[in-house]
């Protein structure tokens, strides 16, 4: 997540009007915590989003916000869901989410994204698919009219 999305986070009043958005473009997602975050931070202070290119990840959370929209063209990118763990050597592991806590998690995605997701990606052994998913956002996301105005 960029400094520049970071700040404007913590700057922007909370009264700010609903017709407020912030155009992302090409993000490659990150920490879910940090995305839990700025989506609430984001909810307070009445913005949305507008998503261009593509969207990985964690970014992907912000999708359920309302008044959030993608442009033509929009892309999702999916890859199965995992934490970071750094052993005491200093090496760092990939381990594979639990199903309950890969199910929380998209808990977090719009209704229409999550139940594709589970009907058509999901294991009920191994949750989402052990490959990476590319998915066109216009398909579960609304298209942006380009109404209201950037913070």
């Amino acid at each position: 997540m960029s400094a520049w999305f970071v700040a404007t986070l913590a700057v922007t009043p909370a009264n700010t009007p609903t017709n407020r958005f912030i155009t992302l473009q090409d993000n490659p997602g990150g920490s879910v915590d940090a995305f839990k975050k700025a989506k609430t931070d984001l909810i307070r202070i009445n913005a949305s989003i507008h998503f261009k290119g593509w969207c990985a990840s964690a970014c992907t959370m912000l999708l359920n916000i309302p008044g959030s929209c993608v442009y033509p063209g929009a892309k999702l990118l999916y890859h199965p869901m995992y934490s970071i763990i750094k052993l005491t050597s200093g090496k760092t592991i990939k381990v594979i989410l639990p199903f309950d806590d890969q199910v929380d998690l998209l808990s977090e995605l719009p209704p229409k994204l999550r139940t594709y997701l589970i009907q058509n990606h999901m294991d009920v052994a191994m949750g989402l698919e052990d490959k990476n998913i590319i998915l066109d956002a216009t398909q579960f996301v609304k298209t942006c009219d380009n109404v209201g105005k950037p913070i």
